[in-house]
């Protein structure tokens, strides 16, 4: 069985998304998860603890298939 990779969003596209979502919550966790790659469920499951601002790091905990894991933090 094959398996197709995920579609993503151009730069274009996610501007626009951006340009419509009102909520700056909701923009944050949009930009957060882009840049980062990381799932919807990882970005709304993230706690402060998690984000290393001085070394500029995101501990992902109980990912996808429960694994942990660290993203580096955009600017």
């Amino acid at each position: 069985m094959s398996r197709k990779l995920p579609t993503s969003l151009t730069e274009e596209e996610f501007s626009k998304l951006l340009e419509f979502t009102l909520k700056q919550h909701h923009k944050i966790a949009f930009l957060l998860g882009y840049e980062t790659g990381t799932r919807i469920g990882e970005v709304v499951n993230l706690k402060q603890e998690n984000i290393d601002l001085e070394g500029r790091k995101i501990f992902i905990k109980n990912g996808k298939g429960g694994k942990d894991r660290v993203v580096p933090l955009p600017k």
